[in-house]
């Protein structure tokens, strides 16, 4: 399959085969060599897909870079993305605006376009058994009863002590910037809290957080919506060391190891399975019907 749809949160760096290397939107051109390579970007518009008169799906979309090189300029560099056959069709019905993208097998042409939307002199082109897209989508902040929106995270460092965090924020834009499991974040102005016997961190008056690539090597600029912050030598040595540490853990849950077909009466496990259909309960009833496969599974 062309499209690759991953674990929601695992983020694309955390399945994309790892001898493919990310190369900037800025950086391309037709002299790009384009083997083993790959482009990751947010989808800012899918248009429609469209078949060809020799019967060939096409599907144009604009991907932009969510950060920019230090060298690039103001506003992260867009460029098109024009997808051919089976993978412009796959892709329509597997990606929605605003999901994260990372494109490999491609190749790289002029833009036709480029004097009218204003964005890359070229273009990146997939067509073929070698093109694929790989997409991941990220959980955003729910809303509250309140007025506020929550972000849930659990975070862990060298103490591999979890600690479980909330932070409510009138604004989307105020919430942490996370785009997959494994990034750093430095979280400023908060305090501990106990919560079903439970440790837990909540923000106070002045909280601000920044987060960062978790990859060695990645990007030392802020992801934060905050006016003024302090990033430092130390809060650099200090992101490398996490970093550093990262690299050699398993920090992502294992696969689950009973599968529905092997699970006996009375017995105790973990499930993870994919929801099929919900039947509501009504009150006084303490109980939901969930259809995961042939028969129905009972939660009280």
């Amino acid at each position: 399959m062309p499209v690759h749809v991953l674990s929601e949160g695992a983020g694309p760096g955390a399945q994309v085969p790892k001898h493919l290397s990310c190369v900037s939107i800025a950086l391309i051109s037709t002299s790009t060599n384009c083997s083993d390579k790959t482009v990751k970007g947010k989808v800012l518009r899918k248009c429609l897909l469209v078949s060809s008169a020799s019967g060939d799906f096409i599907l144009k979309i604009i991907i932009q870079e969510e950060v920019s090189p230090p060298d690039a300029s103001p506003q992260n560099p867009s460029i098109n993305v024009i997808l051919f056959g089976a993978i412009a069709k796959d892709f329509d019905g597997a990606v929605n605006q605003g999901d994260v993208v990372v494109a490999a097998g491609f190749t790289v042409g002029k833009s036709p376009t480029v004097q009218k939307d204003k964005l890359h002199p070229f273009n990146l082109l997939l067509r073929g058994d070698s093109a694929c897209i790989y997409v991941s989508r990220k959980k955003k902040p729910f809303k509250t009863r309140g007025t506020d929106f929550c972000s849930s995270l659990k975070i862990t460092d060298q103490s591999n002590e979890k600690i479980s965090c909330s932070v409510f924020c009138e604004k989307l834009e105020d919430h942490p910037k996370i785009y997959q499991i494994g990034d750093i974040v430095r979280l400023h102005r908060v305090k501990v809290q106990l919560f079903n016997s439970s440790m837990t961190l909540v923000k106070t008056f002045g909280f601000s957080v920044m987060a960062f690539d978790g990859a060695v090597g990645g990007s030392m600029e802020p992801r934060t919506s905050s006016r003024s912050f302090s990033f430092d030598q130390e809060d650099r040595r200090r992101v490398e060391e996490l970093r550093s540490w990262a690299s050699d853990q398993s920090l992502l849950p294992p696969s689950p190891t009973m599968p529905l077909c092997d699970v006996q009466p009375k017995a105790y496990f973990d499930l993870t399975c994919q929801l099929l259909a919900k039947a509501p309960s009504t009150p006084p009833a303490r109980c939901s019907g969930c259809g995961t496969g042939p028969g129905v599974l009972t939660l009280c």
